[in-house]
């Protein structure tokens, strides 16, 4: 029926749904109307009467678009705000990781520079004069200490595990140990030598890193929980 074609046309003309979806919907109203007329016809009206008292039945054009469109518009909306938030999600989630990583591998370097700095004001201090300077050394051990750039220090003259030890902070052998899921000890021995001068030194010192490894293992989890829970997700829609 040309005039139930047309009426339908006017109504999803301006929808701006998918056209598949229009297409379904056109059916979906066609068979309803159709079945009124007929209906209609058999309470004895003519064909153009049947047409227009099933359209005016069917409600206002406005009427009945909006409250099939609203149905889907609200679908629609539901779905994007859905995706909405995992995609929010991942870019948190993808942030944080980014920003650990950046912030371990920041802190490692910088505290690599502290302990050289440390390092050299320590040599310094070994050879500033004939004999070393055990005033400034212990300044800049205190420093680095209070810094938390080293733990513990052992200075002794000559590289030999049976060498002199002219300054320490540890009175028991060995140093201590932080080890931790996070955190971990380390240990440096860097001899300490100086142009012209028949003095060796050995600097060992400790102190605690963060570990690199187990932030990317902790980033690691953070991507598989966040791709769990999407999937999860997901099954739970169907």
């Amino acid at each position: 029926m040309k005039r139930i074609d047309d009426f339908l046309n006017r109504l999803y003309q301006d929808s701006g749904l998918d056209p598949r979806e229009i297409k379904d919907m056109k059916e979906e109203m066609r068979t309803h109307l159709y079945a009124y007329i007929e209906e209609a016809k058999q309470r004895g009206l003519t064909d153009n009467q049947a047409i227009e008292e099933a359209i005016e039945n069917f409600g206002q054009e406005e009427e009945i678009f909006a409250d099939r469109f609203d149905d889907r518009l609200d679908t629609q909306v539901s779905v994007v705000k859905a995706k909405s938030k995992q995609m929010i999600s991942a870019i948190v989630i993808l942030s944080t990781i980014i920003l650990l990583a950046i912030t371990a591998w920041g802190v490692k370097q910088l505290n690599q520079h502290e302990r050289e700095v440390f390092y050299n004001g320590v040599s310094g201090a070994l050879f500033m004069n004939e004999q070393p300077d055990m005033d400034a050394l212990k300044k800049e051990v205190d420093r680095a200490i209070e810094e938390k750039v080293i733990k513990d220090v052992v200075i002794t003259r000559g590289t030999h595990s049976s060498s002199p030890i002219i300054y320490k902070t540890i009175d028991s052998e060995g140093f201590p140990q932080d080890d931790s899921i996070a955190v971990t000890t380390k240990i440096e021995r860097i001899p300490a030598i100086y142009p012209n001068q028949e003095d060796v030194y050995l600097v060992a010192y400790s102190y605690n890193i963060l570990r690199f490894g187990s932030v990317l293992q902790l980033a690691f989890l953070l991507c598989i929980a966040f791709v769990l829970t999407y999937i999860a997700r997901i099954r739970g829609r169907r």
